[in-house]
């Protein structure tokens, strides 16, 4: 059986001057890449996705091994909660922020999308994506951690926030079967 892998991307190289979704990977981030192609490599044949933010495309295409077969797919609907306004702040203030993005779903608490709204976006591609899951292939989707963490908790009823804060940067939640969930959750890399 195929396995629904969706990763959050590598460290990025933050600038605190244009928003996040144009951030691209730091010298870490494509360095940890690295070390997490050794993990995905298990995961080959595979298709991929990837978010359309550069941190993703990269971090997609630093980890993917070189003898990969499969599709490589990029959607704007694997793309971070929508934040373009967002000035950037302290990891206290954004964690705060984060947290009542969460809480209440569907209110606009920063950025330009509620939480309902973008794990609306989110889990269609994820349900065509698995819709298509062939059993030659294991389908990977390099994404972001909010719209990961609102997927997850929504699926397995739990709370998003403390899952978002586990994820690392970077870090995969690999989905074994659909029901009932099954998941492992790979954040030492």
């Amino acid at each position: 059986m195929n396995t629904l892998v969706l990763i959050k991307h590598a460290l990025p190289a933050i600038e605190e001057s244009v928003p996040a979704s144009a951030w691209s990977l730091s010298v870490e981030g494509r360095r940890k890449c690295k070390d997490l192609s050794r993990y995905l490599s298990k995961y080959f044949p595979a298709k991929v996705y990837f978010s359309q933010e550069p941190k993703a495309g990269e971090t997609a295409q630093l980890s993917i091994p070189n003898h990969m077969s499969g599709e490589v797919i990029p959607d704007w609907r694997l793309n971070e909660h929508h934040r373009e306004t967002y000035k950037y702040q302290n990891q206290i203030q954004f964690e705060a922020q984060v947290e009542g993005f969460f809480e209440f779903p569907d209110k606009l608490i920063f950025g330009e999308e509620t939480a309902d709204q973008a794990y609306a976006r989110f889990k269609k591609v994820i349900d065509e994506i698995l819709s298509k899951r062939n059993p030659a292939y294991h389908s990977l989707v390099f994404s972001h951690g909010a719209v990961i963490s609102l997927w997850v908790a929504r699926t397995l009823q739990i709370a998003p926030f403390p899952l978002w804060k586990r994820l690392t940067l970077p870090s995969y939640i690999a989905v074994k079967s659909n029901y009932p969930p099954d998941f492992d959750l790979v954040t030492d890399i």
